[in-house]
């Protein structure tokens, strides 16, 4: 009977998984589409099916077995929704709370611990996979689509301590993001791993990106936007409220003197 039993749901899981595959190779030819219409349908549709899939592994009692692929649905539910919505929402942090609290199921650790804030929770399930590092992958591509979540939304802190559990190094002895995003080192995915719309090398590059782009940009803030010529030019035709004398670098002629 139990031979039966494992037959049966090692036969779902392969369902499961020949599913979520054919989801995000549907995703990807919506992404290399011409046609516009066509490309947003296709998407959707496999949206809809990856959220379906999601609904339906939920359902069940969470299972490791099953944990690697519902992960991996829920990372890639998260990035084709927010490729279509163009950003994330607040929907997107309870799917990775929820995967979350599916880990700390198997381990028992219902109850008061799942009413920990995300931070908590990534604490508690990270050290979980330490028993349990068939889920390690997983979590790290998800902990990259939260490291994005955070950094959008300013929340450096969280995003700074999330980089440190990552790396193993409860320490706080670096405050600099860029290098603990530089140290982040994903586990490698497996040859027969469940696809991905996106591996965890991937968005540790996205979000070099993403974070170098940030400091470029607030680096440009800081800068005084009109030299003195400027302002004197401002000065000699009236301008009730002319740009204070504050620096050398102008962004009105900063071509013209380059």
């Amino acid at each position: 009977m139990s031979r039966q039993t494992t037959s049966v749901g090692s036969s779902c899981l392969d369902l499961w998984r020949e599913k979520n595959d054919r989801l995000v190779r549907q995703a990807k030819v919506a992404q290399n589409s011409d046609l516009t219409l066509r490309r947003r349908q296709l998407a959707q549709d496999a949206l809809e099916g990856l959220r379906g899939l999601l609904h339906s592994l939920q359902g069940l009692p969470a299972a490791v077995p099953v944990l690697p692929l519902e992960l991996t649905v829920i990372c890639n539910f998260i990035i084709l929704r927010a490729s279509l919505a163009q950003g994330f929402t607040e929907d997107q942090v309870q799917d990775i709370q929820r995967g979350l609290e599916r880990v700390l199921e198997t381990q028992e650790q219902r109850g008061p611990r799942l009413e920990q804030g995300l931070r908590e929770l990534w604490d508690s399930a990270l050290r979980a996979s330490c028993l349990l590092p068939e889920l390690l992958s997983a979590l790290h591509r998800l902990a990259g689509l939260q490291a994005a979540l955070w950094l959008s939304a300013d929340r450096l802190g969280d995003l700074a301590l999330l980089l440190e559990t990552l790396n193993d190094s409860q320490s706080g002895a670096s405050e600099d993001l860029l290098l603990l995003l530089k140290t982040w080192s994903p586990p490698a995915e497996e040859l027969d791993a469940p696809l991905t719309l996106q591996d965890a090398q991937g968005l540790k590059d996205v979000l070099l990106t993403a974070f170098a782009y940030r400091r470029g940009q607030r680096t440009l803030q800081s800068i005084t936007w009109t030299c003195w010529p400027c302002c004197w030019i401002a000065r000699s035709q009236g301008s009730p409220h002319p740009p204070p004398l504050q620096g050398p670098v102008c962004l009105r002629c900063f071509w013209k003197q380059r």
